[in-house]
């Protein structure tokens, strides 16, 4: 008879149940905020029993990271489940917010099966770690409609005495010196687009490009949204073109924003350091259109018998033009449990101001005022309150009015 093979060792050593182990790299970088996770992407088919569900957990790691600025750390987790069928995806999660893999923060998964059983691996590699890295990351996995989360793995990051801020001075790359000081003093990145206005959800492509005139030069482009070095994730997408023509080096970079949403909005630029000199792009805004703000200063101009005029000022537009405002008017009751009218008046905008016809002499209004653009309408203003004069109205001046 055959003999049995071994178990590697390796699968010894994640036989049970699920685990999550650490080491110490890193890399600093404010990542993209992301919407709080609830479920992972990938949601494995039913096979296992009810038992087998409460039975999974993650393998016990270390709780507790403790390193200084510019280390590496690394954390594992693994799983253990008994099918072989199931497809599940470990996810991370950092501050109860989804961690994606970018340029500092690398992921790896591997999926082992030993006699029935799939073992999961994933392991996350932070390098050069900073303060913005500190904080609770966890596992997670979604399974037959059942969320398993390991224990969490607390990083406390040290900082260090020299270490400068987030804040980016100079690029990563600094090239070789090979001009004069008349041709650097003469690099611009090319104009281009000063304003991006769009809607939520949509998507954004910022280009930069700037010409060396010497190919033996490797600059590196740096995008910055609001002085804050901005980084590849899921949601931003970073390209860059080297091209050579007649002994000029054309640097093109392009970012690509998806799903753009209102932390979007900003100012971003490209930088470029080159023989210890920092040259920057024109800023190019990002506007996220959304709702205006409520109006403000609602004043009653003019009162008259059946009419009164209403002025105010518009809140901010949210970045798309205000088309119509909507006054309401309310009727305030003589007497306790009088049924009263509100009233509801468009007005084409600008001009921000607007006759309220119709109204009876001799009595008090609540009035307040919402604007709207393409994006909806905005909250109402606050509540004023004004009322008719006296007089006496034909039945054809009430009409009129």
């Amino acid at each position: 008879m055959a003999k049995k093979s071994e178990k590697p060792d390796w699968v010894v050593l994640f036989s049970t149940t699920i685990a999550i182990l650490v080491w110490i790299p890193v890399s600093a970088q404010p990542s993209r905020t992301s919407e709080p996770l609830v479920i992972p992407r990938v949601v494995s088919r039913m096979y296992l029993s009810p038992d087998e569900l409460r039975k999974l957990r993650f393998k016990p790691t270390v709780g507790t990271i403790q390193l200084s600025e510019g280390h590496e750390a690394k954390l594992n987790c693994s799983i253990d489940i008994p099918d072989t069928r199931l497809e599940p995806a470990i996810l991370w999660v950092k501050d109860s917010n989804e961690l994606l893999p970018n340029i500092h923060v690398v992921m790896n998964e591997l999926h082992s099966i030993t006699d029935g059983v799939s073992t999961l691996l994933s392991t996350v590699i932070i390098k050069h770690v900073q303060r913005v890295d500190a904080g609770e990351y966890r596992c997670r996995l979604s399974i037959s409609n059942m969320l398993v989360e390991s224990d969490p793995i607390s990083i406390q990051v040290e900082a260090q005495p020299s270490r400068t801020s987030e804040l980016l001075v100079i690029p990563r790359v600094v090239s070789r010196m090979y001009l004069s000081p008349d041709e650097l003093r003469k690099l611009r990145f090319k104009p281009t687009v000063g304003t991006i206005q769009l809607s939520e959800g949509h998507e954004a492509k910022l280009n930069c490009s700037i010409d060396i005139p010497d190919t033996r030069l490797e600059p590196a482009i740096l995008w910055v949204k609001d002085s804050n070095e901005l980084l590849p994730n899921i949601h931003v997408v970073m390209n860059e073109l080297h091209s050579i023509t007649d002994g000029v080096s054309t640097l093109l970079s392009t970012v690509i924003i998806k799903h753009v949403q209102r932390v979007d909005a900003g100012e971003y630029r490209c930088r470029l350091s080159i023989s210890n000199m920092l040259v920057e792009s024109d800023p190019i805004s990002i506007q996220v259109e959304v709702r205006p703000r409520p109006p403000t200063h609602v004043t009653v101009t003019e009162r008259q018998s059946n009419k009164l005029t209403l002025s105010w000022t518009p809140g901010h537009d949210g970045f798309s033009p205000l088309t119509t405002c909507q006054i309401t008017v309310r009727e305030v009751s003589r007497r306790e449990g009088e049924v009263t009218t509100t009233r509801f008046i468009n007005v084409t905008v600008p001009p921000f101001h607007s006759e309220v016809p119709g109204l009876q002499a001799m009595t008090k209004y609540n009035l307040s005022v919402s604007c709207s653009n393409e994006q909806g309408a905005s909250p109402n203003s606050k509540w004023v309150e004004s009322n008719t004069t006296g007089g006496v109205l034909t039945l054809q001046e009430r009409f009129k009015g």
